[in-house]
């Protein structure tokens, strides 16, 4: 019943249904992605995919899954907010996302993770990557023309492409 919702529900990954409110957030990820740490999220659903057809990823990792039935709206896309139905909004960071009309396997997520897509690959429908710095338009970096309005939040920096490199031994240079 109801639409997919992708969301963060008690510092976790949340994947359910929308039947009712509470939100039937009943699929979720195992790592806390609350905790001051950039974390790479995605979410598969495959209506046609049979037993666990719908897959949460934080990191590259599949964390969780299970067996869902739903369908996706058209139109309305949200990003950081449920505005519409119960004014919730997201409190925190959001940089780069990208909206697939197939399901990507692990391997294609873990791909995107360090290569963002380039706007053109096939069955991108949408790709934001948050890179306007200025303004209200979150510009689609497809074809497909998706362009969004930014409401409330503010401009920041990107997400970090790598951590930092370790730094190995003493970095003293008076030390002998």
């Amino acid at each position: 019943c109801g639409d997919i919702l992708f969301g963060i529900y008690n510092d976790k990954l949340g994947l359910g249904t929308q039947c009712n409110y509470p939100i039937e957030h009943n699929t979720f990820s195992t790592t806390s992605v609350n905790d001051s740490v950039w974390h790479h999220v995605a979410a598969s659903y495959d209506a046609n995919g049979g037993t666990n057809n719908l897959k949460i990823y934080v990191d590259g990792d599949l964390e969780k899954q299970s067996t869902k039935n739903g369908s996706f709206t058209p139109g309305g896309l949200q990003i950081g907010s449920n505005y519409n139905y119960y004014n919730e909004f997201y409190s925190g960071n959001i940089d780069e996302v990208a909206i697939w009309n197939n399901t990507l396997s692990q391997e294609e997520i873990k791909s995107y993770m360090s290569t963002p897509p380039t706007g053109s690959e096939s069955g991108l429908v949408g790709y934001w990557d948050f890179n306007e710095g200025t303004g209200t338009t979150l510009t689609d970096q497809t074809s497909n023309g998706n362009d969004g309005t930014i409401n409330g939040a503010t401009w920041g920096l990107g997400a970090p492409l790598d951590p930092a490199p370790p730094v190995y031994g003493c970095t003293d240079p008076y030390a002998e």
